[in-house]
């Protein structure tokens, strides 16, 4: 503003330019990370089991707005998109961690030692509930895993045991 007064127009037409550029640089960034948080978004979800074909049809068509450089528009589609992803996301988290809880419950009370699968059930779920949704999904993928492979085991293991006592018998 101070250039323009002075009647300096080339110095702040020049400085508008630059400013005008930065604006630029910091949407597309923005709009980068809504893509990239995004994708990731969808990425868990795929491997939660709750993949969404209308949020995924939804990033391809905010990735086409960006390529023709309709900024604006993918921004306002990715940004949809991370918010429905999230939503989805934390909803099948907590509904996996109550399964997983219930799972463990039963396979304890058939004497299974799942306290490592309880243990992070219990650590996703604070995550989940602080809003560290990367993490509760780690968490949680590592529990279901912990908890399958344990069962897996005890299976095995109950099976062998009735083999011997049938050939005993």
């Amino acid at each position: 503003r101070t250039k323009f007064d002075n009647k300096e127009y080339q110095a702040a037409h020049d400085l508008a330019s630059a400013m005008l550029g930065d604006l630029m640089a910091q949407r597309r960034e923005s709009l980068e990370r809504s893509l990239k948080e995004g994708r990731s978004l969808l990425d868990m979800a795929k491997q939660l089991g709750s993949e969404s074909v209308t949020l995924r049809d939804r990033m391809q068509r905010a990735e086409e707005l960006r390529s023709s450089g309709r900024m604006d528009e993918a921004t306002l589609l990715a940004d949809e998109v991370v918010s429905y992803g999230r939503s989805i996301v934390s909803s099948e988290i907590d509904h996996q961690l109550t399964e997983i809880m219930q799972r463990a419950a039963n396979a304890r009370r058939e004497g299974v030692e799942v306290g490592a699968s309880e243990h992070m059930s219990e650590q996703a779920s604070t995550a989940l509930h602080h809003g560290e949704l990367e993490q509760a999904f780690q968490l949680t993928v590592e529990a279901r895993d912990s908890l399958n492979e344990v069962l897996a085991t005890h299976q095995s293991l109950k099976e062998r045991l009735e083999e011997g006592e049938a050939m005993m018998a």
